[in-house]
Protein backbone atom coordinates (compact mmCIF):
# COMPACT_ATOMS: atom_id res chain seq x y z
CA UNK A 1 0.00 0.00 0.00
CA UNK A 2 1.08 3.66 -0.51
CA UNK A 3 2.97 5.24 2.37
CA UNK A 4 1.65 8.72 1.52
CA UNK A 5 5.14 10.03 0.48
CA UNK A 6 4.55 9.78 -3.28
CA UNK A 7 6.96 6.79 -3.71
CA UNK A 8 5.88 3.58 -5.42
CA UNK A 9 4.74 0.97 -2.89
CA UNK A 10 6.69 -2.23 -2.36
CA UNK A 11 5.36 -5.48 -3.81
CA UNK A 12 6.47 -9.10 -3.73
CA UNK A 13 8.51 -10.85 -6.43
CA UNK A 14 5.60 -13.14 -7.31
CA UNK A 15 3.48 -10.17 -8.39
CA UNK A 16 6.36 -8.76 -10.43
CA UNK A 17 6.93 -12.07 -12.14
CA UNK A 18 3.21 -12.45 -12.90
CA UNK A 19 2.98 -8.98 -14.43
CA UNK A 20 6.09 -9.49 -16.56
CA UNK A 21 4.83 -12.88 -17.72
CA UNK A 22 1.41 -11.58 -18.70
CA UNK A 23 2.90 -8.65 -20.60
CA UNK A 24 5.27 -11.01 -22.42
CA UNK A 25 2.38 -13.26 -23.37
CA UNK A 26 0.46 -10.21 -24.60
CA UNK A 27 3.40 -9.36 -26.88
CA UNK A 28 3.58 -12.93 -28.20
CA UNK A 29 -0.13 -12.78 -29.14
CA UNK A 30 0.73 -10.35 -31.94
CA UNK A 31 2.38 -13.17 -33.92
CA UNK A 32 5.78 -11.51 -33.83
CA UNK A 33 7.86 -12.79 -30.87
CA UNK A 34 10.39 -10.02 -31.34
CA UNK A 35 7.92 -7.20 -31.83
CA UNK A 36 7.63 -6.13 -28.18
CA UNK A 37 10.59 -4.79 -26.21
CA UNK A 38 11.41 -5.93 -22.70
CA UNK A 39 9.44 -4.15 -19.94
CA UNK A 40 11.72 -2.18 -17.60
CA UNK A 41 11.56 -3.37 -13.98
CA UNK A 42 10.42 0.03 -12.64
CA UNK A 43 7.45 0.06 -15.09
CA UNK A 44 6.33 -3.39 -14.12
CA UNK A 45 6.70 -2.36 -10.48
CA UNK A 46 4.33 0.56 -10.93
CA UNK A 47 1.82 -1.58 -12.82
CA UNK A 48 1.88 -4.21 -10.10
CA UNK A 49 1.37 -1.57 -7.43
CA UNK A 50 -1.60 -0.20 -9.37
CA UNK A 51 -3.15 -3.66 -9.62
CA UNK A 52 -2.74 -4.28 -5.93
CA UNK A 53 -4.18 -0.87 -5.03
CA UNK A 54 -7.17 -1.46 -7.33
CA UNK A 55 -8.00 -4.68 -5.53
CA UNK A 56 -8.08 -3.03 -2.09
CA UNK A 57 -11.03 -1.50 -0.28
CA UNK A 58 -11.60 2.21 -0.94
CA UNK A 59 -12.52 4.16 2.12
CA UNK A 60 -13.96 7.67 1.83
CA UNK A 61 -13.32 9.80 4.88
CA UNK A 62 -16.11 12.32 5.54
CA UNK A 63 -14.68 15.71 6.48
CA UNK A 64 -15.74 17.13 9.83
CA UNK A 65 -18.50 19.79 9.77
CA UNK A 66 -17.49 23.36 10.38
CA UNK A 67 -19.21 25.50 13.05
CA UNK A 68 -21.28 27.29 10.38
CA UNK A 69 -22.39 23.98 8.89
CA UNK A 70 -23.39 22.65 12.32
CA UNK A 71 -25.49 25.79 13.02
CA UNK A 72 -27.17 25.52 9.60
CA UNK A 73 -27.95 21.85 10.23
CA UNK A 74 -29.48 22.62 13.64
CA UNK A 75 -31.62 25.42 12.20
CA UNK A 76 -32.84 23.09 9.47
CA UNK A 77 -33.87 20.45 12.03
CA UNK A 78 -35.71 23.08 14.14
CA UNK A 79 -37.54 24.43 11.07
CA UNK A 80 -38.64 20.92 10.10
CA UNK A 81 -39.94 20.28 13.63
CA UNK A 82 -41.89 23.56 13.69
CA UNK A 83 -43.44 22.79 10.30
CA UNK A 84 -44.49 19.35 11.56
CA UNK A 85 -46.18 20.83 14.67
CA UNK A 86 -48.02 23.50 12.65
CA UNK A 87 -49.21 20.93 10.13
CA UNK A 88 -50.51 18.66 12.90
CA UNK A 89 -52.46 21.52 14.51
CA UNK A 90 -54.02 22.50 11.18
CA UNK A 91 -55.18 18.92 10.65
CA UNK A 92 -56.77 18.72 14.11
CA UNK A 93 -58.75 21.98 13.76
CA UNK A 94 -61.80 22.36 11.56
CA UNK A 95 -61.35 24.81 8.73
CA UNK A 96 -63.18 28.10 8.91
CA UNK A 97 -66.38 28.21 6.84
CA UNK A 98 -66.01 29.83 3.45
CA UNK A 99 -69.24 31.77 3.82
CA UNK A 100 -70.32 33.60 6.99
CA UNK A 101 -72.94 31.67 8.99
CA UNK A 102 -76.51 32.85 8.89
CA UNK A 103 -78.37 34.24 11.88
CA UNK A 104 -79.11 31.87 14.73
CA UNK A 105 -82.57 31.09 16.03
CA UNK A 106 -82.03 33.36 19.05
CA UNK A 107 -81.03 36.24 16.80
CA UNK A 108 -84.12 35.73 14.65
CA UNK A 109 -86.33 35.64 17.74
CA UNK A 110 -84.86 38.86 19.06
CA UNK A 111 -85.20 40.55 15.69
CA UNK A 112 -88.87 39.70 15.30
CA UNK A 113 -89.63 40.64 18.92
CA UNK A 114 -89.06 44.34 18.35
CA UNK A 115 -92.39 45.44 16.93
CA UNK A 116 -93.26 49.06 16.19
CA UNK A 117 -95.64 50.86 18.49
CA UNK A 118 -99.19 49.88 17.67
CA UNK A 119 -100.66 52.52 15.32
CA UNK A 120 -103.92 52.91 17.30
CA UNK A 121 -104.40 53.80 20.95
CA UNK A 122 -106.49 51.65 23.27
CA UNK A 123 -109.31 54.19 23.10
CA UNK A 124 -109.31 54.06 19.29
CA UNK A 125 -109.29 50.26 19.37
CA UNK A 126 -112.27 50.19 21.73
CA UNK A 127 -114.12 52.44 19.30
CA UNK A 128 -113.52 49.88 16.53
CA UNK A 129 -115.35 47.32 18.64
CA UNK A 130 -118.50 49.42 18.40
CA UNK A 131 -118.63 49.68 14.59
CA UNK A 132 -118.83 47.06 11.81
CA UNK A 133 -115.48 45.51 10.98
CA UNK A 134 -113.65 46.76 7.89
CA UNK A 135 -111.26 43.93 7.04
CA UNK A 136 -110.62 44.75 3.39
CA UNK A 137 -109.31 41.66 1.53
CA UNK A 138 -109.55 39.61 4.74
CA UNK A 139 -113.32 39.96 4.69
CA UNK A 140 -113.19 36.76 2.64
CA UNK A 141 -113.74 33.95 5.14
CA UNK A 142 -111.19 31.58 3.58
CA UNK A 143 -108.44 34.18 3.40
CA UNK A 144 -109.18 35.32 6.93
CA UNK A 145 -109.07 31.74 8.26
CA UNK A 146 -105.75 31.13 6.49
CA UNK A 147 -104.33 34.37 7.89
CA UNK A 148 -105.44 33.59 11.44
CA UNK A 149 -103.94 30.10 11.10
CA UNK A 150 -100.59 31.63 10.16
CA UNK A 151 -100.86 33.81 13.28
CA UNK A 152 -101.41 30.72 15.42
CA UNK A 153 -105.17 30.98 15.93
CA UNK A 154 -107.40 27.97 15.23
CA UNK A 155 -110.11 27.90 12.61
CA UNK A 156 -113.40 29.34 13.84
CA UNK A 157 -111.76 32.09 15.91
CA UNK A 158 -114.28 34.92 16.36
CA UNK A 159 -113.30 38.30 14.93
CA UNK A 160 -114.62 41.12 17.14
CA UNK A 161 -113.80 43.95 14.76
CA UNK A 162 -111.23 45.42 12.44
CA UNK A 163 -110.13 48.36 10.34
CA UNK A 164 -107.79 49.28 7.50
CA UNK A 165 -104.90 51.71 7.91
CA UNK A 166 -101.18 52.14 7.18
CA UNK A 167 -98.35 50.82 9.33
CA UNK A 168 -94.85 52.04 8.54
CA UNK A 169 -96.12 53.35 5.23
CA UNK A 170 -97.60 50.00 4.17
CA UNK A 171 -101.29 49.17 3.76
CA UNK A 172 -102.41 46.99 6.66
CA UNK A 173 -105.46 45.48 8.31
CA UNK A 174 -106.09 45.50 12.08
CA UNK A 175 -107.93 42.41 13.31
CA UNK A 176 -109.54 42.39 16.77
CA UNK A 177 -110.03 39.00 18.40
CA UNK A 178 -110.75 37.74 21.91
CA UNK A 179 -107.71 37.66 24.21
CA UNK A 180 -106.38 34.75 26.24
CA UNK A 181 -108.18 35.93 29.42
CA UNK A 182 -111.74 37.12 29.90
CA UNK A 183 -112.20 40.84 29.21
CA UNK A 184 -109.05 41.06 27.08
CA UNK A 185 -108.89 41.87 23.37
CA UNK A 186 -105.93 41.23 21.11
CA UNK A 187 -105.32 43.57 18.18
CA UNK A 188 -103.07 42.33 15.38
CA UNK A 189 -101.92 44.49 12.47
CA UNK A 190 -101.04 42.44 9.38
CA UNK A 191 -100.27 43.16 5.77
CA UNK A 192 -103.17 43.02 3.34
CA UNK A 193 -101.67 39.94 1.71
CA UNK A 194 -101.71 37.90 4.93
CA UNK A 195 -101.98 34.20 4.02
CA UNK A 196 -101.31 30.72 5.33
CA UNK A 197 -97.75 30.96 3.98
CA UNK A 198 -96.87 34.40 5.38
CA UNK A 199 -98.83 36.18 8.08
CA UNK A 200 -97.12 39.49 7.42
CA UNK A 201 -97.66 40.56 11.03
CA UNK A 202 -96.55 44.15 11.64
CA UNK A 203 -97.62 44.88 15.24
CA UNK A 204 -99.63 43.36 18.09
CA UNK A 205 -101.08 44.58 21.38
CA UNK A 206 -103.54 43.52 24.06
CA UNK A 207 -105.99 45.78 25.89
CA UNK A 208 -108.99 45.47 28.16
CA UNK A 209 -112.52 46.33 27.18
Amino acid sequence: MSSGTGEAPEFDSATDARVRRELAELGNDTGDPGAGPDIPPEVSARIGAALRAAGGTHTVTRPALTRTQRIALALGIIAAAVATVIGARMLTHDPAPVFPPGPTASQITVGTGHRPTFPLSEAELRTRLEVPADLGPLADARRRTACLGALGYPAGTDVLGGTQLEVLGRPAVVILIAGARPGEVTAVAVERGCSAVDSGMLAQTTFGR
